[in-house]
């Protein structure tokens, strides 16, 4: 029995500026190599690529703002096997000891760094994560004092904040208007089928005054690197592909255009001087010292700005 083949959606516009006289930077099949090798790697297996049949992985350049983008991305019920099938969502909520300590402690320095910023005297901030997975940015939030919610699309992560006492959204539409302080976006607009749509509807939840955090993957080198068509190899380097990985990094944002995202959603970027923790210890300091020099030199950074709603 044949499979029923996969629904792509065209953007026929680029999803940041709307502008629609982009260009072709790079095309392969699905199907072929190096595009075919990296989904059986990267998904283990579970990327049925027959059902792809003569779809392309096409990257996009926009010259009105720089974003490169992939042309074609998953409907609905692609995007539901994607992070509900091919990504196991138990697998993934899985830490070793020394990895989720270490995350537990970077959750827990981002968070309290919020004081800088939201100190309210009225009442505790409202705090939202933009896809947050099991929540675990959430419960440090809450710890923190803040009212967190949350936006998930998967339904076996979004039940499992619920049950945590955290409420917990599908869309950014269901938020209501001026009812947020603050939104954290970690490594989630790089998978947007529509960022601009999204961030303008995260922007009408905010109060006036309040505050949206977004990293994406460092896309500096993307253009570049397409050229050798490497997607199989180290993450986290300078000549990765990851920022574009197929199917799931479909913006690679650099440059100007997470400006023009802020912009063209009504939000002005927010600058500032990093401010630490001063109860942070001198250990957890050198502990990642390393990782953020190995950063520097390999150009894997993420790209974060905060922007601020006037």
């Amino acid at each position: 029995m044949t499979e029923t083949p996969l629904k792509l959606l065209k953007r026929e516009a680029c999803p940041v500026c709307r502008f629609t006289d982009t260009r072709v930077i790079y095309r392969r099949r699905f199907a072929e190599d190096p595009v075919c090798e990296y989904l059986c790697l990267w998904y283990r297996g579970k990327a049925p690529i027959a059902r792809f049949g003569d779809s392309e992985y096409v990257v996009m350049e926009c010259p009105g703002c720089g974003l490169l983008f992939q042309r074609d991305v998953l409907d609905d019920e692609g995007l539901a096997l994607l992070y509900g099938s091919w990504i196991n969502p138990e697998a993934s909520a899985q830490r070793n000891p020394i990895r989720a300590r270490r995350e537990g402690l970077a959750i827990a320095r981002r968070v309290h760094a919020l004081g800088s910023f939201l100190d309210k005297q009225d009442g505790p901030a409202t705090v939202v994560e933009l896809g947050c997975g099991w929540g675990n940015w959430l419960l440090m939030a809450r710890a923190f004092g803040y009212a967190a919610e949350g936006i998930e699309i998967d339904d076996r992560r979004r039940e499992f904040v619920v049950a945590q006492g955290i409420p917990c959204c599908r869309t950014p539409g269901e938020l209501p208007d001026a009812s947020v302080d603050f939104v954290y976006a970690q490594q989630v607009f790089e998978h947007l089928r529509d960022p601009l749509d999204v961030l303008r509807s995260l922007t009408r939840s905010l109060r006036p005054g309040g505050y949206v955090h977004i990293a994406v993957p460092n896309a500096r080198w993307v253009k570049d690197n397409l050229k050798k068509g490497q997607f199989v190899g180290p993450r986290g380097i300078r000549r990765s592909l990851n920022p574009i990985a197929p199917l799931e990094h479909v913006n690679a944002f650099a440059g100007e255009s997470l400006q023009v995202l802020g912009r063209e959603s009504g939000l002005s970027v927010y600058r500032r001087r990093a401010t630490f923790p001063p109860a942070r210890a001198l250990q957890d300091y050198v502990e990642t010292i390393p990782r953020f020099l190995y950063g520097i030199v390999h150009g894997h950074a993420a790209t974060s700005l905060l922007f601020r709603k006037e």
